[in-house]
């Protein structure tokens, strides 16, 4: 579960979504429906 985590945080990152030390709420989201989707939670 880490590993997608760090994953598609990276991504955001790559994407501009992280303007600073702290990621944009639009990334949050993405992680946490991608952790459902994967987790079927």
């Amino acid at each position: 579960m880490e590993h997608l985590f760090l994953e598609i945080l990276a991504e955001e990152a790559q994407r501009g979504n992280k303007p600073s030390n702290t990621f944009k709420a639009v990334s949050i989201n993405r992680v946490a429906e991608a952790l459902s989707e994967r987790f079927l939670v």
